[in-house]
């Protein structure tokens, strides 16, 4: 019973971890915006907890006899639709970073990484997918409502960002002043 106690925390924290990190790496990408110190390392220490969230979140589902998950649903073989969004999110979680590093060793290019980095929305979007169909507390108000805090967070940064961000600094001093 602890482990499926386990795995359904380990997999709400890896909706709220992923979800900060979502919307504060959308908010950095926008134009316009200043990047105070730190803040790509708050993005990758954020990202480094859902990581472990979600390894833990799995490897609990595994080791419970009660939760019916085997090595190959990680895998994404399964005829279950939520298991499969499961699996495609744990893939993405891990292929990410792994460009990021990619990048800063310089075995990618910038144009490359950016366009592998998008696939983020696709890992979030299946990360929340597979919570709302598979995850027992769905059913709770609180984690329902939790649920939408997180899309409202993430859909709002993403038309912000589509929207242009916010309005480019300018240098020039506006009229009348010293």
């Amino acid at each position: 019973m602890i482990l499926w106690e386990i795995a359904r925390a380990t997999g709400l924290i890896a909706v709220v971890v992923y979800t900060l990190t979502a919307a504060w790496g959308i908010l950095l990408a926008g134009r316009g915006i200043q990047q105070p110190k730190g803040a790509l390392e708050l993005h990758r220490s954020l990202q480094s907890i859902g990581l472990i969230a979600i390894v833990a979140h799995v490897v609990a589902l595994l080791l419970d006899s009660h939760a019916n998950v085997a090595w190959t649903d990680v895998l994404g073989v399964d005829t279950r639709p939520g298991i499969v969004l499961g699996a495609v999110a744990l893939w993405l979680a891990i292929a990410l970073p792994i460009t990021f590093m990619a990048r800063q060793r310089k075995r990618i290019s910038f144009r490359s990484w950016r366009y592998v980095h998008y696939l983020a929305y696709a890992f979030w979007g299946a990360a929340v997918a597979h919570g709302l169909w598979l995850g027992t507390d769905t059913r709770n108000p609180l984690v329902l409502a939790g649920y939408g805090a997180a899309i409202a967070l993430v859909v709002g940064a993403t038309a912000w960002r589509l929207s242009g961000g916010a309005p480019a600094r300018s240098s020039r001093r506006p009229a009348g002043t010293a």
